[in-house]
């Protein structure tokens, strides 16, 4: 039906993003204020996004994958409500979650990585 694969993906991304907005109840928020350029230092000018996660790596020691989703929750908790931040990664987030519900009252929840449950007999 669809001979060019931008619009494959198009349809594909608009079945997802159906599939999660009525059978999941997922609500998408697209905030662009997190992208609007703000000065730093001596006029450098920088994404919103960027400029907090620069301004919180002083504090918090991540990887900056994983220091720019605190970030998103972060700014999403200011204008949302969101105060929880759901992850499987133990060994980074364990270490600093007391520090992140101090500096950003997001409290860190730490998911267990699924067990395998049958071995073969």
């Amino acid at each position: 039906m669809y001979k060019d694969t931008r619009d494959k993906c198009k349809f594909l991304i608009s079945l997802v993003t159906n599939f999660l907005k009525e059978r999941l109840k997922i609500e998408f928020i697209d905030d662009e204020s997190f992208y609007n350029f703000v000065a730093v230092i001596d006029g450098v000018m920088l994404p919103r996004i960027f400029k907090e996660a620069v301004e919180l790596s002083y504090k918090i020691s991540l990887r900056v994958k994983d220091l720019l989703h605190l970030v998103y929750a972060y700014l999403l908790s200011n204008s949302y409500g969101i105060r929880f931040f759901l992850t499987h990664d133990i060994e980074n987030f364990g270490k600093i979650k007391d520090e992140v519900k101090q500096l950003l009252q997001i409290e860190v929840i730490l998911l267990a990585p699924k067990q395998k449950c049958c071995t073969n007999s």
